[in-house]
């Protein structure tokens, strides 16, 4: 954190593409990038809470660190 990025670590994805960062408000966010893939991954906010979809292929790597542009707060 400090450049306006704050990298999330995904120790064990979810078994799903599409799932909800729980206890994050998502409203301040502009971007979510997943390290390693080109481009920007869909999201959006539901109920307060940022929803991140993956790509249909992860790289294949022990953690996937998403990198999210603009403000998060606890939700």
């Amino acid at each position: 954190r400090g450049d306006g990025v704050t990298y999330l670590l995904l120790v064990d994805p979810p078994g799903r593409r599409t799932f909800h960062l729980r206890g994050i408000d998502g409203t301040g966010v502009d971007a979510v990038r997943l390290l390693g893939v080109d481009g920007a991954l869909e999201h959006d906010t539901v109920d307060g809470q940022l929803r991140v979809t993956l790509p249909e292929r992860l790289p294949v790597s022990a953690v996937h660190v998403l990198a999210v542009d603009g403000t998060l707060r606890a939700g």
